[in-house]
């Protein structure tokens, strides 16, 4: 039996990847990846940024996870991406250009923010 191995890289980041050997759970992959990197790992996305789901994870798990998750918002600042949460925006500066942007008023932002992702493309 081989070894099957992984490379993780930080958030958004494409260079200076760790490779790990795969463990037998998430869990000891975060706690490894955690090592590697020297911080606390708390989730697992693909290379299309979704986030990694173990098979046999219950469907009501998936689904937090999932309404969690769209609570997080990447912005490109002159070329730079943050990683941010809505309500961190809204919250911590109310009055701000960015909350106003993200805050939301009967379903619809206040402001329209682009619909253009990080790779450029309309969404």
């Amino acid at each position: 039996m081989t070894d099957k191995r992984i490379t993780l890289f930080r958030n958004e980041s494409k260079s200076q990847g760790k490779v790990l050997f795969v463990p037998d759970s998430l869990d000891q992959l975060l706690k490894k990846a955690g090592q590697k990197f020297k911080c606390e790992v708390t989730g697992l996305y693909t290379s299309e940024g979704e986030e990694f789901v173990p098979p046999g994870t219950p469907k009501q798990d998936v689904e937090e996870k999932q309404k969690k998750r769209s609570d997080w918002i990447t912005l490109n600042v002159g070329g730079k991406l943050f990683t941010t949460s809505k309500s961190t925006l809204t919250k911590k500066e109310p009055m701000s250009m960015l909350a106003r942007m993200f805050a939301e008023d009967q379903g619809d932002y206040l402001f329209t923010p682009s619909n253009i992702d990080v790779n450029g493309m309309d969404s």
